[in-house]
């Protein structure tokens, strides 16, 4: 009359599951019965030791007097690296010589978008890797990367160490990559980034008066004219900087000196015997480096 299949349930407590993984017994799965002999088998892949492709042996065992026969099953499970998302912010523009701050952003998709940390417990700590390179390596690249909430980083790009097109846009590639447990997707992306140029003033003092308007000169008396080259970016003097003077009539290239300090400090010397009565002497002054 032909044979009679009837699914098991586990009312009686018989049934018994083992997992097998390369033929050794595998602990860490649980079993949920849905009824009528259905059975859901849960396999924790945290405790794989890598992503690709794993093959199980599932038993199931009668162990009431042989009642049943006993029954296995192969399956092949692939597991792959957790999905993850990588982002960054816009960086303000930095003078040159500063340090360029770009916030960067690493999420755990496969865990409800939770942040990614180098310090919790959960990720294990400390595998967490940032690389960046600079102008596709053609600039030195000299960089740090700060933690400073789950899934929050800045990454910390001193500028001074570039040494190739120096003002204007740079670009950063940065690999975000995580080395074992939990297994999280690599991801990479280019930034930008702008250097602009160190912005400067001066102060003038002429004689001990700060003005670039100078009356009342006793004739045969030389002038003392004292220029500080200011880095107002950095609040210092600009070091190893530069002067060019001119003047007209008398001072046309003649009767003044000119000292370079090279340390953003200049004395100008006029001489107080050529100038002539009634007459106003201009002079013109270029800082630079």
């Amino acid at each position: 009359l032909g044979d009679v299949y009837k699914r098991q349930v586990n009312n009686s407590g018989y049934i018994k599951i083992t997992v097998l993984l390369d033929n050794s017994e595998f602990s860490y799965f649980s079993v949920d019965e849905i009824g009528n002999g259905y059975y859901d088998i849960h396999i924790d892949t945290w405790y794989l030791d890598d992503i690709g492709t794993y093959t199980f042996i599932i038993w199931v065992n009668w162990t009431n007097n042989g009642q049943f026969q006993n029954r296995s099953i192969s399956i092949s499970v692939i597991v792959k690296a957790r999905a993850t998302q990588f982002s960054y912010g816009t960086p303000e523009a930095v003078p040159y010589g500063a340090i360029v701050e770009i916030p960067l952003y690493y999420y755990d998709l496969d865990r409800n978008g939770m942040g990614i940390s180098n310090t919790s417990a959960y990720y294990g700590g400390l595998h967490l890797r940032c690389w960046a390179i600079v102008d596709n390596n053609l600039s030195e690249t000299s960089y740090t990367v700060v933690e400073v909430a789950w899934g929050e980083f800045i990454l910390k790009i001193n500028t001074s160490a570039i040494k190739m097109n120096r003002i204007g846009y740079h670009t950063v590639d940065v690999n975000m990559s995580w080395i074992g447990k939990p297994f999280l997707s690599n991801k990479s992306l280019t930034v930008m980034f702008n250097i602009r140029q160190v912005y400067t003033d001066y102060s003038i003092l002429i004689g001990n008066e700060s003005t670039l308007v100078y009356a009342g000169w006793p004739w045969g008396v030389n002038v003392t004219v004292t220029i500080n080259y200011l880095d107002t970016d950095f609040s210092r003097n600009v070091y190893n900087s530069y002067i060019i003077v001119t003047g007209e009539l008398v001072y046309d290239n003649d009767n003044y000196t000119v000292t370079n300090y090279n340390n953003g400090t200049f004395i100008i010397i006029i001489n107080g015997f050529s100038p002539q009565h009634g007459i106003n002497y201009r002079f013109n002054v270029i800082l630079y480096k």
